[in-house]
């Protein structure tokens, strides 16, 4: 009996906790400004504008704006990004990394709900991680990148 009832229970808690993870996907166009500091040293402005949508049927609207930094062989990001969803809600999601992958290309950050409304407000505070990778770049010229990105989350 004591093991049916312990098996009740860890099934029961397991389901919780995948219940509690909600996967992200984005889509979008990213805008880069590259400031060749020296042959070891970049700096770049970095933007992004795109499309969200989680498996809970959450959909919305993303625009990122943040710092990248390329010293010899280490890479790493600060970049903020607000979304909002079809009912309005907003949240904001600050995503950080410190890799010695090439980020221009690819990279997995984490990124934590700092504020939000709605049905994002209980998030405040979470850590998740994610996985970014570029589709295409572009260079524009006098150190302008355009890109399509995609990014996955949980």
């Amino acid at each position: 009996m004591r093991i049916k009832a312990l098996f009740i229970l860890i099934t029961f808690f397991s389901s919780l906790v995948s219940a509690a993870v909600i996967n992200f996907e984005a889509f979008g166009i990213s805008k880069s400004k590259v400031y060749n500091l020296s042959e070891n040293r970049m700096y770049i402005g970095y933007s992004n504008e795109g499309i969200f949508l989680t498996d809970m049927g959450v959909r919305g609207e993303v625009e990122c704006q943040g710092i990248v930094e390329i010293d010899v062989k280490k890479t790493s990001s600060n970049v903020m990004c607000k979304f909002i969803d079809q009912d309005g809600d907003i949240f904001f999601g600050h995503f950080k990394a410190t890799s010695d992958a090439d980020i221009n290309t690819q990279g997995t950050q984490s990124f934590s709900f700092e504020e939000g409304t709605g049905k994002w407000k209980e998030l405040i505070g979470e850590k998740c991680i994610g996985a970014t990778s570029s589709i295409s770049t572009k260079d524009l010229g006098e150190g302008t990148i355009k890109g399509k990105i995609m990014w996955a989350g949980k």
